[in-house]
């Protein structure tokens, strides 16, 4: 049996979406043009949670990344006629073991609302946000970037080039990080300096902050700092403690599907601020990436450092509104700089090219 149609492939290596041409045979064949990227054992191929309309699929290897995104209703019956384990393993909607995790989360969600009488939301906070689900996540992180652009009116900056480098850049943080969850990465064009992580591995780099550093290490540490929160689901735990209960019993009660709550809930997002222990948390990670990488985490603070002398009150969305430089901030990444013992991040040409990738 033959079966072909045009799907979306992420190979797991690194952000890039891939239009690519799928073949139902004895393999599940993935092809570019005249190029095999990869052969699926049909026994091998897994169905992962997704949005309506859409199939998502994965290898049973839990250390492979790589997924394909189908919306041809032909398709997704071809490969179910054809794969015959779709429904086990830990990434099937259908398996015992999501079950459980599903009833898991929702079992946690309900402790945290008894909680939340005796002890309060930030406690709550922290213990929910790891277990709210991929695709809240994702679609809070797509409308929080939607109200994003429109908040600032400013548009993304779709230099392929520019953008090569950016994922470049971004897949060795992460893997610095040892973070395995998908990440988009976007500059947008704003004389703004600043960095956004949001829900669902969105991360965007506003052009003013590409214009103020001055070298890779310098955007680098930022990017790594903004990658420390969403290790650590920062950017959850503020939308739990911004949106009270509400969330909370609409999640447990299935009723978090709707475009008021996802927009609620994405706006509070955009409006609200870390804590001063996020901070520290994030500042941590991007320290020990930084040192993963032999560079170092110094350069970071000396950008920011650089940000506070060039404005006296920081306006809203800037880096420094968002991420305030205490002394105590400077001071720990200064005691922990140490001499490279890697090579630049980026060659001088891929600075030159990521730095104008939103035309300047």
């Amino acid at each position: 049996m033959s079966q072909q149609s045009q799907v979306d492939f992420f190979d797991g290596q690194d952000n890039r979406r891939r239009a690519v041409t799928v073949h139902v045979r004895d393999t599940l064949i993935i092809e570019a043009g005249d190029t095999v990227l990869a052969r699926w054992p049909l026994a091998d191929v897994r169905l992962m949670p997704s949005a309506d309309g859409m199939a998502r699929y994965r290898l049973a290897e839990l250390a492979s990344l790589a997924r394909l995104e189908v919306t041809d209703e032909w398709l997704m019956a071809a490969i179910r006629r054809a794969c015959p384990n779709l429904g086990r393993g830990n990434g099937a909607v259908a398996s015992r073991r999501q079950t459980l995790r599903i009833l898991g989360g929702a079992l946690a969600a309900a402790a945290s609302v008894l909680a939340l009488v005796l002890y309060g939301l930030p406690l709550i906070a922290d213990r929910l946000a790891p277990h709210i689900p991929p695709l809240i996540q994702h679609e809070i992180g797509e409308v929080s970037a939607k109200q994003l652009h429109e908040r600032l009116k400013a548009p993304t900056c779709t230099d392929p080039h520019g953008q090569a480098v950016l994922d470049k850049l971004m897949v060795s943080l992460a893997r610095a990080g040892h973070l395995t969850q998908p990440l988009r990465t976007r500059a947008i064009r704003t004389k703004l300096a600043n960095a956004l992580a949001l829900p669902g591995g969105r991360v965007f780099v506003f052009s003013g902050l590409l214009d103020a550093a001055q070298t890779p290490d310098e955007l680098a540490g930022v990017l790594a700092h903004e990658l420390g929160h969403e290790a650590h689901y920062d950017s959850m735990r503020r939308l739990v403690e911004s949106s009270g209960t509400g969330l909370l019993l609409g999640m447990i009660l299935g009723d978090f599907t709707g475009s008021t709550s996802i927009a609620a809930a994405a706006s509070s997002l955009i409006n609200a601020s870390y804590s001063r222990a996020a901070e520290q948390r994030a500042d941590d990670f991007a320290i020990a990436v930084m040192t993963r990488l032999g560079r170092s985490p110094k350069p970071f603070g000396t950008l920011l450092a650089r940000i506070t002398k060039g404005q006296d009150i920081p306006a809203a969305m800037s880096l420094l509104a968002d991420h305030p430089l205490t002394a105590d901030r400077l001071a720990n990444l200064t005691a922990h700089d140490t001499p490279t013992t890697a090579p630049p991040l980026l060659s001088t040409q891929d600075w030159l090219t990521l730095r104008g990738i939103c035309g300047g």
